[in-house]
């Protein structure tokens, strides 16, 4: 075939697609929508980035290009949204307590607390209510620990906590 028409790539679609449990997504052609044609034949057909994870922003673009046999190519643009859809894991939640000290005032801090945070990309933020404690508080509370990751999904677990008033 005596080419000099480049071939044509039309029908680039957007594609969104969610990060697995381990943060990573590996796309392939085959996921991708698109139509190519050429006068003669496509014989290469490539696109990057194909592989996202967790550093990825939520929306990114794809170059997809195909050739021909004489070398001439072309080039569109599919736009990508990243889904991080998996929730933070709280595991481990122990049961703590706390002396009230001589005010009649007890206050905890996260690091006073044993829990486990995990995500497939990362835990972002973590808080605890109530961690400040006084003599009209019960014996046995609960603290709410929730955690939250980059894509706004949370986990929560509850801590027993025992106030104990150990003033005369």
């Amino acid at each position: 075939c005596n080419d000099a028409t480049a071939p044509t790539l039309t029908n680039c679609h957007p594609v969104s697609f969610n990060l697995s449990a381990y943060g990573i997504a590996t796309l392939t052609l085959a996921d991708l929508t698109f139509t190519a044609a050429d006068n003669c034949a496509v014989t290469d057909t490539t696109a990057t980035p194909l592989t996202f994870d967790c550093d990825t922003p939520a929306n990114q673009m794809i170059t997809v290009t195909v050739a021909d046999a004489a070398g001439l190519m072309a080039e569109c643009m599919v736009a990508v949204t990243v889904n991080d859809v998996t929730d933070p894991t709280l595991t481990n939640c122990q049961a703590v307590s706390v002396n009230l000290d001589a005010n009649g005032m007890a206050t905890l801090t996260l690091a006073d607390l044993t829990f486990t945070a995990a995500d497939n990309c990362a835990v972002t933020d973590t808080t605890a209510t109530p961690l400040t404690f006084d003599c009209d508080t019960p014996a046995n509370q609960l603290i709410t620990v929730t955690v939250t990751d980059a894509a706004g999904l949370m986990a929560e677990c509850m801590i027993a906590v025992t106030v104990n008033d150990v003033t005369d």
